[in-house]
């Protein structure tokens, strides 16, 4: 029964993550701060598919690693393309590096959950 309720938590996690990821992207553009850094926007997209990866790679079911880790990545290409394609109805912009950041954070979230749990936990 406890692991019943730590799966739907994990899923329950990663859905929450999924639909924040979602309303931040698709809102009109909020005023941003004034910082000296141009590379800000792939930051902000890396951080939260390593979020969005991480928590889909724990809500997944268990099985081989190498199937839940591609799992990942297909469903952040998807998602990822999803909502950099509902951008221009909302008017931002759509933009493939803001895609491969979307990518590659899911990637390192993933990477990075199966090497901070427990061998046999992953």
């Amino acid at each position: 029964m406890a692991r019943i309720l730590t799966r739907y938590k994990s899923i329950a996690l990663f859905t929450a993550v999924a639909a924040a990821i979602a309303v931040l992207s698709l809102i009109p553009k909020l005023p941003q701060p004034a910082i000296e850094f141009h590379w800000i926007d792939k930051v902000e997209h890396l951080a939260a598919y390593a979020v969005f990866g991480a928590s889909l790679f724990n809500a997944l079911p268990r099985g081989k690693l190498k199937g839940r880790f591609f799992t990942v990545l297909a469903v952040a290409l998807v998602y990822g393309g999803t909502v950099e394609f509902l951008q221009q109805y909302t008017g931002r912009t759509p933009e493939l590096f803001d895609l491969l950041a979307d990518f590659l954070g899911a990637a390192a979230g993933a990477f990075i959950y199966v090497m901070l749990s427990k061998p046999g936990k992953a």
